[in-house]
């Protein structure tokens, strides 16, 4: 699974976003190590298997998907941490951005497939005071989350928003400063599976 991504039976250098470091999983990566072994101990033969649910590689180098609890660093390179987030994103999968990246402008910055039918949100720098077009609901798929919940971290707040995919679509999204956005704090994806598996 980590190494054959081709089926072709030669080790590949891949899946590295489920990772820690060079050698060590991350939280995402050790969940679907369980769910791998659970299917070749007991559910394979059962017909209980699971299908691990997972990203594509989020094409911006570096970045990581994982599983985030209170506590967990948020971003690649820098120690901000989770201090709370909604009860609806228990489980879903973070892609884990770099803070060096939040200039970045244009319209097509970051992209990743789920292969599943999934809502994305994307959590927003709530201190902004302007919008990128592509993530602006006036503008875009995107709708703002209703109630307005936050996420909180030990740099600041982050305003929620989504929009539903089809399986095998790949979300493109901007810059974090495009356009008209002024966010400080570079956004996050985060991906929740809707097929029921």
């Amino acid at each position: 699974f980590f190494t054959d991504l081709d089926g072709a039976d030669v080790p590949d250098v891949g899946r590295r976003s489920l990772y820690g470091d060079r050698f060590h999983f991350n939280g995402l990566g050790h969940h679907i190590v369980a769910q791998l072994w659970y299917n070749a101990l007991v559910g394979d033969a059962t017909g209980t298997s699971v299908s691990p649910f997972y990203l594509s590689e989020p094409t911006v180098s570096g970045y990581q998907q994982n599983l985030i609890e209170v506590g967990d660093e948020l971003k690649i390179d820098n120690f901000e941490t989770v201090e709370s987030f909604p009860a609806f994103l228990e489980g879903a999968i973070w892609i884990m951005t770099a803070q060096a990246d939040a200039a970045q402008g244009g319209s097509e910055f970051l992209s990743f497939r789920a292969g599943r039918p999934t809502t994305l949100y994307i959590a927003y720098d709530a201190s902004a005071s302007s919008l990128p077009g592509w993530l602006n609901p006036a503008s875009s798929p995107f709708e703002a989350v209703p109630g307005n919940p936050l996420i909180r971290t030990s740099e600041g707040s982050y305003r929620l928003f989504r929009r539903s995919y089809a399986a095998g679509e790949s979300p493109v999204l901007g810059g974090n400063r495009a356009g008209s956005g002024n966010a400080s704090l570079m956004y996050h994806p985060i991906v929740v599976d809707n097929s029921g598996n």
